[in-house]
């Protein structure tokens, strides 16, 4: 999660976040990645 270490990775909007996942996570995952990316979010 190198994004954490970057000071302005709260500006990173959600939508480039899911972005980069629809790329980088199989569809079998993301309904585990989606939990997690809410609980991140609250």
């Amino acid at each position: 999660m190198k994004y954490r270490q970057d000071p302005n990775w709260k500006n990173t909007g959600l939508d480039d976040i899911y972005a980069t996942w629809d790329k980088l996570v199989p569809v079998e995952e993301l309904p585990k990645f989606e939990e997690m990316g809410l609980f991140l979010v609250e």
